[in-house]
């Protein structure tokens, strides 16, 4: 179940990052080496806005109240979204923009994270419908926030952002 979070949490690494380096290239920006702190932030403010608001986007409209799994899920990345932020601030991007840039690409996931919400309902013999994703996802909130925990799956990224090198 958490890899298939994964997965569609990277589709949102990738397209902030090219939308970031869309919006800052220039002749001396694409000869530049590239900042790996800079693209890692710009990964991790990816992954963290997308569970933090396309899992309850979806489950708001099936009524189902997942606010337990996204305050678990923020509070434990707390720190490096910190960290994340004062890195694109650094590069002049505020939050505001990476709000602006992400959330056309969270409202066009929707039926990807519907299937993952299905898929993982299917998966764990809790039914076979959105809804039931939902309804899992709000049972066992702090266990699937806790699942996502980017230090298991990517921890290049955190490596990264703390500015040190592999």
């Amino acid at each position: 179940m958490p890899s298939r979070f994964n997965v569609i949490a990277a589709v949102f690494i990738a397209a902030f990052a090219s939308s970031v380096a869309a919006a800052n290239a220039s002749p001396q920006a694409t000869q530049a080496p590239a900042d790996p702190q800079f693209e890692a932030a710009k990964s991790f403010v990816s992954f963290y806005t997308f569970n933090r608001l396309g899992y309850k986007q979806v489950c708001d409209k099936q009524a189902v109240d997942v606010s337990v799994f996204v305050t678990t899920f923020v509070n434990e990345h707390a720190a490096p979204y910190a960290k994340a932020l004062s890195v694109l601030q650094a590069h002049g991007i505020s939050e505001a923009a990476v709000m602006a840039r992400l959330q056309p690409t969270i409202a066009s996931s929707e039926p990807g994270v519907r299937q993952a919400l299905t898929d993982m309902a299917v998966g764990e013999n809790a039914g076979t419908t959105t809804l039931d994703g939902c309804k899992f996802l709000a049972a066992h909130a702090e266990k699937l926030a806790g699942d996502l925990d980017i230090r298991k799956f990517h921890p290049e990224i955190l490596q990264a952002l703390s500015g040190n090198k592999p």
